[in-house]
Formats: C-alpha cells, structure tokens, sequence
C-alpha cells in the first residue's frame, strides 16, 4: 500500500487504512457445485496452501455448501475448487498461461471468471470487474505447487482427515 509522506506527518488528512481484518468482513455466500470424489482428494491440499491475503486483500469468511471456497477482500476475490468443466471451453478457446497455469477467462458484467483448465480437476477464481490478473497470477503459484497439473502424480502430501 502506497502513502503520502506528507499526509502521515502534517495531520492534513488521515494516513489511507488497509481493508478490515477478516473478522469484520462480512459473510459471503459463496455457491459451490456438488462435492465430487476427486474434489475431496485434491482440494484440501489447495485449499490448505492459499494465503491469509491476497493481493493486499484480507481473507474472509464464507458460507458455502462445499468447504472448497474462499474469499479475500470487499469487492470479493472468490476461488472455488472442484468446479464443473466451464461451458465456453472448446479446443479453439483463447487460453492464458499464468505462472506455470493454464486459464480460460470469461468475463462477465460485475467479474471476470479465471477457470484453470489444465488440472486433473477444474478451480476458478471470480476477481471483480476493473481489478487486475494480479490476484490470478499469486494464486497460480498456489495451484502449481498443490495441485498437479493433469495426468501428473501429485507432489504435495495427501491430506488426511
């Protein structure tokens, strides 16, 4: 978070604050697919390596039918691991590659929806409209070190329960 020198130290105006913690965030509701079988094998470990904040967003909590979602910040970064294979991928889709991830984008009126497709199962990720890939590109790192990429033998520890 950038500050203005001046404004910290002559009192003109209050030094900006950064977003709330996550405990004065509001609940979000948060839909989520049916958990799947390969959802309860590979999402605990994605689930169990994303940040507490994400792109100076602070995590916050949500009320899903799934335990596989998350959310940072307000206007609302939203993952959701286990997903369906998205509607708009077809062999010719435009995809992204973001550190070591492959994305379909689908932007939409209030989001633009981040979907990893090259995974042995579908996340994606909701960033509001007017942000950034910025949140995408951190939680690629996240993907490729807990998630293999499909066909792959995973290298992170199986969770247990």
């Amino acid at each position: 978070m950038l500050f203005n020198r001046e404004a910290l130290f002559d009192g003109d105006e209050p030094a900006p604050t950064a977003q709330p913690p996550r405990a004065e965030l509001p609940v979000l509701e948060v839909p989520t697919p049916e958990v799947t079988a390969d959802a309860d094998r590979l999402c605990p470990t994605l689930m169990g390596g994303l940040p507490l904040t994400l792109a100076d967003s602070p995590a916050r909590p949500v009320r899903s039918a799934s335990p596989y979602a998350a959310a940072w910040g307000d206007p609302a970064i939203v993952l959701r691991c286990g997903v369906p294979r998205p509607e708009a991928l077809a062999a010719d889709s435009d995809l992204i590659l973001i550190n070591g991830v492959t994305w379909l984008t689908e932007p939409g009126a209030d989001d633009t929806r981040w979907t990893a497709v090259d995974r042995d199962l579908y996340v994606d990720v909701r960033v509001p409209s007017g942000q950034a890939s910025g949140p995408v590109a951190l939680l690629s790192a996240v993907i490729t070190d807990r998630l293999p990429a499909a066909g792959q033998p995973s290298a992170a520890p199986t969770p247990t329960r």
